[in-house]
């Protein structure tokens, strides 16, 4: 099945670009998407995990999530990943 990951925020575009498809498994979820990101970007292993529980907020087609392991994914989801936003 193939997911769209969009990314917000400049720390997490340079990881993985602004939008990309990512194709998984029947029966994905959010972990493996996660995973899978890490392999395709062949960045520093764990930098995907390293989201979860931060100040990184992780939507699937617009509704937030808390614990990635729990979240099943369907083909043509889209995933959001926003970096922390700050202001003053």
């Amino acid at each position: 099945m193939k997911v769209t990951v969009k990314a917000f925020g400049p720390e997490i575009v340079a990881l993985v670009g602004r939008e990309r498809m990512v194709e998984l498994g029947s029966g994905a979820t959010l972990d493996n998407l996660l995973k899978a990101l890490e392999e395709e970007t062949r960045m520093k292993h764990g930098w995907a995990q390293s989201l979860v529980g931060s100040n990184f907020t992780m939507r699937v087609n617009s509704r937030s999530v808390e614990t990635p392991s729990r979240v099943e994914l369907k083909e043509g989801d889209i995933v959001s990943i926003l970096s922390p936003i700050g202001g003053g």
